[in-house]
């Protein structure tokens, strides 16, 4: 008589099979989710710089009464509107002012009466802007092409924002 032995402990090929499909179904679903949440952080990193460009410009405005520009830069490196205070990571921007009245003594940046701002994450899918004309009220549009912080730095900084380029905040 054949005795089959029935004490082997381990999987059947059934179960394993079972197991890796279940994986893979919870894996198709959690991943865009979390792709979808970095994306969305990195567009809040970019809109909060913004939000730091329109109370830095207000206060620049408030001891000067002009408001001050800052070159095309990258964060973390650049140095921004302030001096020693420092980009996100990531955050493309740049801000322009018009008409140019000048150079500001300590950075060496135009100033002017107008300003317009904008930034970009470059994992973000929206750019981000705002100006002296807006009342603080940011606007953003989404990315077109290539990164929203290229995008962001290749923006016309030498006039307002114009009134249908975005979406207001």
């Amino acid at each position: 008589m054949c005795m089959i032995n029935t004490s082997e402990k381990g999987f059947t090929i059934v179960e394993i099979l079972i197991v890796l499909a279940v994986i893979g179904i919870l894996s198709s679903i959690a991943i865009p989710s979390y792709m979808s949440y970095k994306q969305k952080a990195y567009n809040s990193s970019a809109l909060s710089y913004m939000q730091f460009i329109t109370k830095a410009e207000e206060n620049y405005w408030l001891n000067s009464q002009v408001y001050i520009s800052a070159p095309a830069g990258d964060g973390p490196t650049a140095s921004g509107i302030l001096p020693n205070a420092s980009v996100p990571s990531g955050v493309g921007f740049v801000i322009g002012t018009f008409p140019n009245l000048g150079s500001d003594t300590e950075t060496g940046y135009d100033v002017g009466t107008d300003y317009t701002a904008f930034a970009g994450h470059n994992n973000g899918d929206r750019i981000f802007a705002v100006g002296s004309g807006s009342d603080g009220n940011i606007q953003w549009r989404s990315l077109s092409s290539g990164t929203a912080a290229a995008e962001a730095k290749a923006e016309d900084i030498t006039q307002p924002i114009p009134s249908n380029w975005g979406q207001t905040l």
